[in-house]
């Protein structure tokens, strides 16, 4: 999807307008590769969090099966301000945890694919 170089200015006003601040993090590792304590400051961004319910998970044991929906989590942003997130990273919104499963550029705005960290004790 390409975006006309004019329209950057109607998008950067949605974002500043609708979106909220977010705080990407990344978990420290030490020298073995391994995660130790603590995590890394990497960048907050300005962005809008949609969700699409367009993914279907296919659950099958011994006697049925069955069909399950999973939302999918997105970050709209500029892709000017994406700066150093990579898949894997960390990001909290509403009080849930999402890791960075991907990054889809489109011209001038981004879409960072996001995956719920299910807590235990939290739906």
């Amino acid at each position: 999807m390409k975006i006309a170089k004019f329209q950057y200015h109607p998008v950067a006003v949605a974002i500043e307008w609708w979106g909220e601040c977010y705080t990407f993090y990344r978990q420290n590792k030490n020298e073995f590769g391994g995660y130790k304590s603590g995590d890394t400051l990497v960048q907050t961004i300005q962005g809008i969090f949609h969700t699409d319910a367009s993914s279907f998970i296919i659950v099958t044991t011994t006697e049925d099966s069955a069909v399950q929906s999973k939302t999918n989590s997105y970050l709209y942003c500029l892709a000017k301000d994406i700066n150093g997130i990579q898949q894997g990273d960390m990001v909290r919104v509403k009080d849930r945890l999402y890791l960075v499963n991907g990054i889809t550029y489109m011209d001038i705005i981004a879409d960072i694919s996001l995956e719920e960290v299910k807590i235990h004790g939290q739906e």
